[in-house]
């Protein structure tokens, strides 16, 4: 019996039915459509709510312009508050940095010198009032005058206490500290300067020349967080160790066109205007306003301890402000 072989059996494939171009077109065209009014409406309510804000703040403000004592009054009351008796009130309440009895036991009944002084950071309504505990503090600045501190005359005329005797003024660069011999103070206070100087390992390396041995360094840096500097990248230790070595002075301006670009003067109104604070800058030898290189906590403590300093304690005091306490090697 022969079986004969099955019959294939064609089957027709339907169709798809072909894109219509006309109507993808059509399509395409009304989301795009949507997207946008979407996007208009977005920004719309965006500038709505802005507008709003603004109404609401200019209201506030003008409120509080009307609660504000008219011009003779607010100068008095500015006169007053700034009394020695509200100071008194402000030191009795105000409260030091956590870990002050770490700062004060290494500088009590010490003597030493400040670089750029006198700073309201150690003075006694001061986030670190370390200058009432001192036996004698002595200060180096850059030039007779300043931008700071206007006319300055060299001898025993450094006042940094009331009540305490002036110490010796020392006018001569922070980097070249000739009238001083070595091994002289017990400790050295820096609050915001060193950030002015365009070789700072040249400065550190100096001051640890005149500190005795175990002699102690307060530095005070700004955070770059914190400041006008906050859209510069943090300088590396790298680049001030080259500095070092080409014996950068401080008429160097390798910094300035980063500065001129991404210095915010939003933060640094007494800057003045674009203008002004360029030609500032390139005055810089005279001025020292500029700052040269920007810092962070970690690079601050790796340029301390590549300078020969072991680190006693360090912190970070808002808004902006890096301490570091160390002993010279």
């Amino acid at each position: 019996m022969s079986v004969s072989p099955p019959k294939l059996v064609h089957v027709r494939r339907k169709s798809l039915p072909l894109l219509n171009k006309t109507s993808y077109v059509k399509s395409f065209m009304m989301d795009r459509r949507a997207k946008v009014a979407a996007g208009a409406r977005k920004l719309f309510e965006t500038e709505e709510r802005r507008r709003r804000g603004v109404l609401i703040r200019d209201k506030q403000q003008a409120a509080h312009n009307r609660k504000r004592l008219p011009g003779p009054l607010r100068a008095m009351a500015r006169k007053v508050l700034r009394s020695r008796t509200v100071k008194r009130v402000r030191r009795w309440f105000l409260q030091p940095v956590p870990g002050f009895e770490t700062y004060r036991a290494h500088l009590a009944g010490k003597r030493g010198l400040e670089i750029g002084g006198p700073s309201g950071f150690f003075a006694d309504d001061g986030p670190l009032p370390v200058y009432r505990v001192l036996a004698g503090l002595d200060n180096c600045i850059f030039s007779p005058e300043t931008i700071w501190e206007g006319e300055i005359k060299a001898g025993r005329t450094f006042e940094y206490q009331p009540k305490k005797e002036p110490g010796i003024q020392f006018i001569c660069e922070a980097t070249e500290l000739k009238p001083i011999q070595n091994s002289t103070y017990d400790y050295i206070l820096a609050s915001h300067c060193l950030e002015h100087m365009a070789n700072p390992l040249h400065a550190l390396d100096e001051w640890k020349r005149v500190l005795k041995q175990d002699g102690v360094l307060l530095l005070v840096l700004p955070h770059k967080e914190g400041t006008f500097d906050w859209r510069r990248a943090t300088t590396p230790l790298a680049h001030m160790i080259e500095d070092y070595r080409d014996e950068v002075g401080e008429d160097d301006l390798t910094h300035l066109p980063e500065i001129l670009a991404l210095h915010d003067l939003a933060k640094d109104k007494a800057a003045g205007s674009p203008g002004q604070f360029r030609q500032r800058c390139l005055e810089n030898s005279l001025k020292r306003a500029m700052h040269h290189h920007v810092f962070d906590t970690p690079a601050a403590l790796h340029l301390v301890d590549y300078a020969g300093f072991d680190v006693i304690r360090t912190d970070r005091i808002k808004p902006y402000h890096i301490v570091i306490l160390s002993r010279r090697r």
